[in-house]
């Protein structure tokens, strides 16, 4: 999270922003998580409102570091979001990006919302005592899959954000920082973009938008995975701990 926020989670990055009807909170998905209706359960006929916890408030910020992907389509590289830095202005030098391919980046928005179950055992137990969701289990057992089941715990949704490249210039005497600038947008002053770009005139600017298109107004940017424990069919079933980061995001 970029501002941590009383009873908010750690939530880990996405690799890309997902539009909000691709997830939702109380989700179980097999891994990896394919698109297949069969290896995933939508919790929105199970579960209601009285089962989420919803935390939001204005304005949002993210530098996150990001990779060029190279797009055949598109003849345009596109990018994943490796890691998240925080919302601070300053890095230290140990974050600065030194990989072939690699970027800073900034997400803004002008509105988040952090939806997380109140008791995920409970909703679980909840979802699996409904025919659809017991119906889905048993053929998740039957399939050998039961050790990989997992459950979406809580989301991260951003408003209308904006997706821009961002550089870095020295921190004035603060020595071993560096401060987070965004790219400005074609057509500014030349002054500006050395500043920014450290691109000068006579030089192609380079554009400061991320190739990020959601086709969605509330974009998923963060989410937490638990893994589901099961003890075999007609057994027990609960919420295990938080998956890491990196075994998260590997699922998407």
């Amino acid at each position: 999270m970029s501002i941590p926020h009383l009873g908010i989670p750690p939530l880990t990055l996405l690799p890309s922003p997902l539009p909000s009807t691709a997830l939702q909170v109380g989700r179980l998905i097999t891994k990896p998580a394919p698109s297949s209706p069969s290896s995933y359960l939508n919790p929105s006929r199970i579960l209601i409102d009285q089962d989420y916890d919803d935390v939001g408030h204005r304005w949002y910020k993210d530098v996150v570091r990001v990779s060029s992907v190279p797009n055949k389509d598109t003849k345009k590289d596109g990018v994943v979001f490796e890691q998240s830095l925080g919302a601070s202005l300053l890095i230290p030098e140990k974050d600065r990006p030194t990989k072939e391919g690699e970027e800073l980046g900034t997400i803004e928005s002008e509105e988040v919302i952090v939806r997380m179950l109140k008791d995920p055992t409970a909703a679980l137990n909840k979802i699996f005592q409904n025919e659809e969701g017991k119906t889905w289990l048993q053929n998740i057992i039957k399939s050998g899959q039961n050790n990989d089941v997992y459950m979406i715990t809580a989301l991260r949704t951003v408003k209308a954000a904006s997706y821009k490249r961002a550089a870095l210039i020295p921190a004035g005497p603060q020595k071993g920082l560096w401060e987070v600038v965004r790219y400005v947008p074609e057509g500014e002053g030349e002054e500006e973009d050395i500043r920014h770009t450290g691109q000068g005139k006579g030089k192609k600017r380079r554009d400061s938008g991320l190739e990020v298109d959601t086709g969605s107004k509330w974009d998923v940017v963060g989410v937490e995975i638990r893994r589901v424990e099961m003890d075999g069919e007609g057994g027990g079933v609960r919420v295990g701990e938080v998956v890491g980061e990196e075994e998260g995001r590997g699922m998407f």
